[in-house]
């Protein structure tokens, strides 16, 4: 490990990474995208039901309040 001169404390992995941090980077330059189709067609979809979902009943041994007593 040797330290570079702004930080004695710092190694030459630190300034590499500082390095690839300081680059310029075209944020609107087009990158290809590889979707796998596959991988969607696996997955079942995002909903949920309304049949399907469960409400919560309150629970009559717990306090609603300090003032009234549970149960």
């Amino acid at each position: 490990m040797t330290a570079n001169d702004n930080n004695p404390r710092s190694t030459d992995d630190e300034f590499a990474d500082r390095e690839l941090l300081a680059r310029e980077v075209d944020h609107d330059a087009e990158r290809p995208v590889d979707l796998d189709d596959a991988l969607d067609e696996a997955l079942p979809p995002p909903t949920i039901d309304p049949d399907e979902r469960v409400e919560v009943e309150p629970d009559p041994d717990l306090a609603i309040d300090d003032e009234r007593p549970a149960g």
